[in-house]
């Protein structure tokens, strides 16, 4: 069985087909592993997902920004017409691919591989129990019937830099923003969520973690590109929406092979 762990699809449905045709993946043996934003930007977000949806349990994603952003609209009864997101609710089976979508973990973990996936990081301070459980108690808020005023009351906070008390309200929103957002922090993991602030920490937060046999891939960064200089974590987000290529790695091989595709996008900066 190989896994294959596959960056932010943004929509780029024809790209992730000639990706998987690349490596000849197959879904009754093999697994596809995507580290979330599955949509928006790209032409064909109804697409992807129907085609993850239909994978079944050879497919495991973990939410990203960009879902999480859909899922918000998607449940706001005088939502505007998007361009990216109207076609997925106008889709026949738009109700089961958001119910499906709102079931996606924030923080994906398989001890057999040694491997875990997240949308964006984890906080250098977390072990893994601990990452695991706060994303547990986020994604069973998600799961329940008050996810839509929960992600409401979370967009518009203004979330801490430092971590808050957990159990608190103020903790929750700071650990979502953790798994979707975060980018950089200072040695004293304090984080900013404004690009302007975040380049003055100049500290990517895997930076600061310590090394551990689980390793961790992840995407969100664009701007930075592939990372896989590091024992530890691999970043996996080429830009393919943004005109750069969609990777992917095999995670079931010790060297961790990369295989590529470019982009059909139109190219501009993100």
């Amino acid at each position: 069985m190989a896994v294959y762990a596959v960056g932010d699809i943004h929509g780029c449905y024809d790209e992730l087909r000639q990706l998987l045709d690349l490596i000849s993946f197959d879904p009754n043996t093999d697994q596809l592993w995507a580290v979330g934003d599955l949509i928006n930007r790209g032409p064909k977000s109804c697409q992807v997902l129907r085609y993850l949806y239909d994978l079944g349990d050879a497919c495991h994603c973990v939410l990203g920004n960009h879902d999480l952003s859909f899922l918000l609209w998607s449940a706001n009864k005088n939502r505007p017409h998007d361009a990216f997101f109207s076609p997925i609710m106008q889709s026949k089976d738009a109700d089961k691919l958001c119910h499906w979508l709102r079931h996606r973990p924030l923080f994906y973990q398989d001890a057999t591989h040694a491997w875990c996936m997240v949308h964006a990081s984890i906080h250098p301070n977390w072990s893994f129990e601990q990452t695991r459980c706060y994303a547990q108690t986020l994604e069973a808020i998600l799961r329940s019937d008050d996810w839509h005023a929960f992600l409401m009351q979370a967009w518009q906070q203004n979330t801490p830099n430092i971590e808050p008390k957990v159990g608190s309200d103020a903790h929750l929103f700071f650990c979502l923003d953790i798994f979707v957002r975060a980018r950089y922090c200072s040695s004293q993991y304090e984080f900013h969520w404004h690009k302007a602030d975040q380049l003055n920490t100049k500290i990517p937060w895997f930076s600061l973690r310590e090394k551990s046999h689980q390793r961790i891939v992840y995407g969100h960064w664009a701007e930075m590109g592939l990372v896989e200089d590091q024992a530890h974590v691999l970043g996996l987000d080429s830009g393919c929406v943004w005109g750069g290529k969609l990777t992917a790695a095999r995670l079931d091989q010790a060297s961790r092979p990369l295989t590529q595709v470019q982009s059909l996008q139109q190219t501009f900066k993100p």
